[in-house]
Order: structure tokens, then C-alpha cells, then sequence
């Protein structure tokens, strides 16, 4: 089984955080939630670097932890950002990962919360929001609430390995299965390519 080392994780996290980036820079005020592993910690520092850099815009690093999540969701609101970047997973199981962005969205549920979602590739591919929809009402009612107002959006990523892009969309919810509405799209470079294949193989 070909699995990534340490450093080509971090790799990968710096290359997706290359184009979350990009694909935010519409957006002048985002705040980044990231669990503290390494991967995931290449990817927020990625991203910020390269938003800030295109877009000029403000961009706030939040920690995730289990812990300290209501008041780390506090902070977030009080910044009042534009976008909300959820970064979870790296180097953890899939199903840690899928707990623990549940954890976040229910939290955020809990409140009214003026802001754009936006959930990492590894959060998409958890599969968390078609689980979510059916045991828990509130949050599911949450991301219809959303997509009713259009005011703000759930975002998310996919990589087509076939086409060999990185997909950033729009993602809704129908029949308990999620789908994801393209808005952009970006070119891999060979190296992303590489990891992500190798990521996905193993």
C-alpha cells in the first residue's frame, strides 16, 4: 500500500493551500480554523500567505481544537469574516476527521453566523455532510437555511485526477448525498498531481 510520508504530506498541504488561496481572493475578510497538525498547519499558513498576497484582503488564523472549540467559534464571529475556512483531517483517520468537522459545523450551527463555509478537500471527501444529514436536523437545516437566503454559501474542494484540476464549488445537500457545484476550477501542477494520486492509491 503506498502510503505519504510525513514530508510529502506537509507538501501537499502547502500545495492545496496554494490554490484554496486563489480561490478565495474575492473575498477581502476570511478566517482560517485549522487543527494544529502538520499538514493541516502547511495548508492554513499556505493559504493565508497566498491570500493575502493576490487578494491584499485580512486573513486570521484560528486553532481547532476539541477543547477550546466553542470559544475558538466565539473568536470567529467577533472577527466577522466574509469567508470561514474549516481545515481538518491531515494526518488523522478519515472518520477522526469526519467527527470532528460534524463537531465544528454543528457549533456553527448553534448561532447566526453572517459568513461564507468553506471545507477542505479532505473535509469534502470525509463525506461528513451527507452523514450529518441524516441524524441531525439542525445542522442540515442550517445548510438548506443557507442556500435558501443565498446569501452566503457551504464551499468546498475536489480534485479531478482525471482532468487534472482542483475544484473549488458550491456544495448542496439533496437525498442525503452532497454534491458540489463547480465555480472555479485550477490546473494541477505535476507535483500536486503526484501526491494527490499517491494520497488517493494508498
Amino acid at each position: 500500500m503506498t502510503i505519504l510520508t510525513t514530508e510529502e504530506k506537509v507538501r501537499l498541504g502547502i500545495l492545496n493551500g496554494e490554490v484554496m488561496g486563489k480561490s478565495l481572493r474575492d473575498y477581502n475578510r476570511i478566517a482560517v480554523l485549522s487543527q494544529m497538525g502538520d499538514q493541516c498547519l502547511a495548508t492554513s499558513s499556505s493559504l493565508i500567505s497566498t491570500f493575502e498576497s493576490l487578494a491584499g484582503g485580512i486573513a486570521r488564523f484560528f486553532p481547532l481544537s476539541h477543547e477550546e472549540l466553542k470559544k475558538t467559534v466565539d473568536g470567529v464571529l467577533a472577527f466577522e469574516p466574509q469567508a470561514t475556512v474549516v481545515i481538518v483531517g491531515g494526518m488523522e483517520r478519515m472518520e477522526e476527521c469526519e467527527i470532528f468537522l460534524k463537531n465544528v459545523l454543528e457549533e456553527f450551527a448553534k448561532r447566526t453566523f453572517k459568513s461564507d463555509i468553506v471545507i477542505c478537500l479532505r473535509g469534502y471527501l470525509s463525506g461528513c455532510l451527507s452523514d450529518i444529514t441524516k441524524a441531525d436536523v439542525s445542522v442540515l437545516s442550517y445548510i438548506e437555511l443557507l442556500k435558501y437566503l443565498r446569501l452566503w454559501s457551504v464551499m468546498g474542494y475536489d480534485a479531478n485526477l482525471g482532468e487534472m484540476t482542483f475544484l473549488f464549488g458550491r456544495l448542496s445537500v439533496s437525498d442525503g448525498k452532497v454534491s458540489i457545484e463547480r465555480v472555479a476550477e485550477f490546473p494541477l501542477t505535476a507535483e500536486h498531481f503526484l501526491l494527490l494520486r499517491k494520497l488517493v492509491e494508498g
